[in-house]
């Protein structure tokens, strides 16, 4: 499916606008101290770092979700810094071209407000003039969180690589998002 500018913005504005739904209706239960559900949800912008994806569009729109699968039990055991394992799949396109990154995510906490991350997995690929599919990916970010009236909001830097596409989707990425 190809969707014209008008389409994507239109496309672009509804998942910001979900998301940010989706959060009014998780601030109540979050504000009463329930436990959450290990999901996040987020929304932002993508940079390429160079090649034709660059070129053909500087700025990518971005939404993703990731998924708490258990804590860490075994391989780094921190009490004051415990980490967990998480499932990310994340949507990345612009200019023709797109990357859906499935990764396990290992997560830790730096400070009180502060976590970083590292993933491995797929990204399913597409660029013009190429018969992409699945190729190796990582991903290395930051992710700052806090508390809005009770309701934990976070923002995220990533750096997300896939391989065997001559680096044209390896880029930044800069997302805000909601834990549920």
């Amino acid at each position: 499916m190809v969707m014209d500018m008008k389409s994507r913005t239109r496309f672009c504005v509804a998942a910001a606008s979900a998301v940010f739904a989706l959060g009014l209706f998780a601030a109540p239960a979050r504000s009463q101290n329930l436990p959450g559900f290990g999901v996040e949800l987020r929304a932002g912008y993508f940079w390429p770092a160079n090649g034709r994806a660059s070129a053909a569009k500087a700025q990518w729109f971005t939404v993703g979700t990731e998924f708490k699968i258990f804590d860490d039990l075994i391989f780094f055991k921190n009490p004051i810094n415990p980490g967990y394992f998480s499932l990310s799949a994340d949507l990345m396109e612009g200019g023709g071209f797109r990357s859906v990154p499935v990764l396990v995510n290992y997560v830790t906490r730096v400070s009180e407000h502060l976590s970083a991350s590292a993933g491995a997995g797929v990204s399913f690929t597409s660029r013009p003039g190429f018969d992409d599919g699945a190729s190796f990916a990582y991903q290395l970010s930051l992710r700052y969180d806090w508390s809005v009236s009770g309701f934990p909001v976070i923002v995220r830097l990533a750096w997300n690589s896939v391989a065997s596409v001559d680096q044209e989707l390896d880029g930044f990425s800069l997302t805000g998002g909601v834990k549920f």
